[in-house]
C-alpha cells in the first residue's frame, strides 16, 4: 500500500511484459522440440539413404529399432540390389550376344542351302535317293526352292522324331523315288535339251 500508484504501475507493466516474453519464448522452444523431433525421425532419416519408405520401416523392425544397425541393414541391401541389377544387365547382354550369334549362324546356313545345297543337305534320304545327277539337275532348275524345302523339312522331322529315324528315312526315300519317275518321265516326254526337268509333284 505503501508503493505510489505510478511505480505500481510500472511494476504490472513490465510483469506483463515478462510474462509475454516469456510465452513467446515457450512457444519458440516448442517449435523448436517439435522440428527436432521431426528431424530425428527414424523412418525420415533412413528414407535420407535413397530407399522407400516400405523399405526403410522393414529394416528398422529387421534391427529391433536399432537405427544404424538399420543403415547398414540399407547398405547391404543396396548392395545386393546393385549385384542383382549387374547380374541382370551382364545376363541380357549374354542373351543378346547368343540371340545375334544364333541368327548369324541362320543366315550362313540359310546361304549354304541355296550356294551348296548337296553338301549342307548331306546324309539326308530325300538327297540319297535322288542320286547325283537327278539332284544336279533339280538343283539347277525352278524345283530348286521345292527340293530345298523338302530337304529342310527332313532335317527337322529327323530332330523331332530322333526315336523314330528309320520311318523318316523311309519315308523321304518314297519320295525321292516318285521325284526321279517324275524327272524321268518329264525328260523322255519333252526331251527338251536345254536341261530343265519337271517339277516335283
Amino acid at each position: 500500500d505503501d508503493v505510489p500508484k505510478k511505480h505500481r504501475k510500472l511494476s504490472d507493466d513490465d510483469a506483463a511484459d515478462d510474462a509475454e516474453d516469456l510465452a513467446e519464448e515457450a512457444e519458440v522452444a516448442e517449435e523448436e522440440v517439435e522440428e527436432e523431433e521431426e528431424e530425428e525421425d527414424p523412418i525420415e532419416l533412413l528414407k535420407a539413404q535413397g530407399v522407400s519408405e516400405d523399405v526403410a520401416k522393414r529394416m528398422l523392425e529387421k534391427a529391433d529399432g536399432d537405427l544404424d544397425a538399420a543403415v547398414m541393414l540399407i547398405v547391404e541391401h543396396q548392395e545386393l540390389e546393385k549385384e542383382e541389377k549387374d547380374l541382370a544387365k551382364v545376363m541380357e547382354e549374354s542373351l543378346q550376344e547368343a540371340e545375334a550369334e544364333s541368327q548369324k549362324r541362320r543366315n550362313h546356313d540359310e546361304e549354304r542351302k541355296r550356294s551348296a545345297p548337296a553338301e549342307f543337305f548331306q546324309g539326308c534320304s530325300f538327297l540319297e535317293h535322288l542320286g547325283k545327277d537327278v539332284a544336279a539337275a533339280l538343283f539347277s532348275s525352278d524345283a530348286k526352292e521345292d527340293v530345298i524345302a523338302i530337304l529342310d523339312l527332313e532335317r527337322k522331322c529327323r530332330q523331332w522324331y530322333r526315336a523314330r529315324g528309320g520311318d523318316v528315312a523311309d519315308y523321304f526315300s518314297r519320295i525321292a523315288v516318285k521325284a526321279v519317275a517324275n524327272v524321268e518321265y518329264e525328260g523322255k516326254k519333252g526331251g527338251d535339251e536345254s536341261g530343265e526337268q519337271g517339277n516335283i509333284k
